[in-house]
């Protein structure tokens, strides 16, 4: 005998069923909130008790992709990434994230210290420490033209206004053109500036 399928009423009043549904989520969250320590206590123990299971549940092919994808994109979702810019700042400053990066350089010091060594030699590297220099002296950062010169000539990164904006030059020339004070300084590499790029800063500052 064939089963009967039950069809829903058109009747069915959505507005009531909808309301129904977020009183039960509201009741779900308040009963979370009241047993709070108990429900983690009795999860953290079927977690326990349960070790095998939830390891061959997670083993399952198409659960293993189900869950790479969603965490694919949940790691890119805007709220996630506030989230963690938020609260990675905020654990950072507690006393157990200090203890365990202290532990893991003082294993790991010779690693790190190479690696550092390595990376201040790339591109990146280079503009880091740039960064990291004019933030100690209390200037800000804007890189207004890129690096044309080639990998074997160092540069410095020249605040073409003394505070805001930079434009890579060579580093031997960036501390041959000194004038004697910071004024001279800034218009000596300027006009090397406008010699290398074709283009002298103080036109770009009129921009602004």
């Amino acid at each position: 005998m064939a089963h009967k399928i039950k069809l829903i009423s058109p009747e069915v009043n959505w507005e009531k069923l909808k309301r129904q549904r977020q009183r039960h989520k509201k009741k779900q969250k308040q009963y979370y909130i009241l047993n709070k320590d108990r429900i983690r206590e009795y999860a953290k123990e079927w977690r326990k008790k349960n070790k095998k299971r939830i390891k061959e549940y997670s083993q399952i092919p198409e659960i293993k992709q189900k869950r790479k994808t969603y965490e694919k994109e949940y790691r890119t979702n805007e709220h996630y990434k506030e989230y963690q810019k938020k609260y990675s700042k905020i654990y950072q400053q507690t006393d157990h994230s200090k203890k365990i990066k202290k532990l893991y350089y003082q294993e790991h010091k010779l690693i790190i210290q190479q690696k550092f060594y390595e990376f201040c030699k790339t591109d990146k590297g280079k503009i880091y420490l740039a960064k990291t220099t004019s933030k100690r002296r209390q200037k800000k950062w804007i890189q207004i033209l890129p690096n044309i010169f080639p990998k074997d000539i160092h540069v410095d990164f020249h605040h073409i206004d003394g505070k805001i904006f930079v434009v890579p030059i060579p580093k031997k020339l960036h501390l041959s053109v000194s004038g004697g004070n910071i004024k001279n300084h800034i218009e000596n590499a300027n006009d090397w500036i406008k010699f290398y790029y074709g283009i002298h800063p103080e036109e770009f500052l009129h921009e602004f």
